[in-house]
């Protein structure tokens, strides 16, 4: 998320797709989508990859490559970042179907992920007293 405030690991708040990078994670093709705060109006112009400062790129792409060891293939713009997004949730769906557990007792019904606590669907800011974190 590109803000113009700090924001706290694990803090829900309600993005804008604009881009996203393209990277080599040891050896795996990996996406971080780029995204924008939508209520924050100093991000209020940026709608696409190319609204992104070139120098803001390079900070990005020199954080990922430094910090996580990765090779950079590229930024893509927004199109390309809703068809990454798309196939995530694709994925998503897929992998989280409940399935029928045969060895259970009646068919009991069980999910490949861990049940979650219900969370808002956004937080305004970091600064909001009820932020949710982790």
């Amino acid at each position: 998320v590109l803000s113009t405030y700090p924001l706290d690991v694990g803090a829900v708040a309600p993005c804008r797709i604009v881009g996203v990078m393209a990277m080599d994670d040891s050896g795996v093709e990996d996406w971080k989508l780029l995204t924008v705060v939508h209520r924050d109006p100093r991000s209020s112009e940026i709608l696409d990859l190319g609204n992104i400062g070139r120098h803001r790129l390079l900070e990005i792409e020199h954080f990922f490559a430094i910090r996580k060891s990765t090779r950079i293939l590229g930024f893509y713009d927004k199109r390309r970042a809703m068809q990454v997004y798309r196939e995530a949730l694709e994925l998503f769906e897929q992998y989280s179907k409940p399935t029928t557990n045969p060895g259970a007792s009646g068919g009991a019904i069980s999910s490949p992920l861990d049940p979650e606590p219900a969370l808002p669907d956004y937080v305004d800011s970091p600064r909001d007293p009820h932020a949710v974190s982790a």
